[in-house]
């Protein structure tokens, strides 16, 4: 037993053209057939819908790895030019330490000389 319907002009039979109509009776297997296609349209559609969202999802995690791996790069380039930074301070600090011991066994040498110089001054004033 087959029951008949009445739908509206968007749906057709297969085959025809749309016509302007404005009620148009059809048979239930058309319909039925008219409904699936429907059916699995959306549902392609809807398939259609998640892949572009999950590709899009991928594509930001994938993104926001990227900056991650990027500001750890640019950390470490930081820290490494701070650790040089540190170094190039301690071996100026060390150079100015032995330029100063430099100049301190100068100072004390020389002291040394003139002391010398005083005594065979003395020396040779009594004789």
């Amino acid at each position: 037993m087959c029951l008949l319907a009445v739908v509206p002009a968007t749906v057709r039979r297969e085959g025809e053209e749309e016509e302007d109509r404005e009620a148009l009776p059809v048979d239930c297997q058309t319909v039925n057939t008219v409904y699936k296609k429907e059916e699995e349209e959306e549902e392609e559609e809807e398939e259609e819908e998640e892949e572009e969202e999950e590709e899009e999802e991928e594509e930001e995690e994938e993104e926001e790895e990227e900056e991650k791996e990027e500001e750890e790069e640019e950390e470490e380039e930081e820290e490494e030019e701070e650790e040089e930074e540190e170094e190039e301070e301690e071996e100026q600090e060390e150079e100015e330490e032995e330029k100063e011991e430099e100049e301190e066994e100068e100072e004390q040498e020389e002291e040394e000389e003139e002391e010398e110089e005083e005594e065979e001054e003395e020396e040779e004033m009594q004789e």
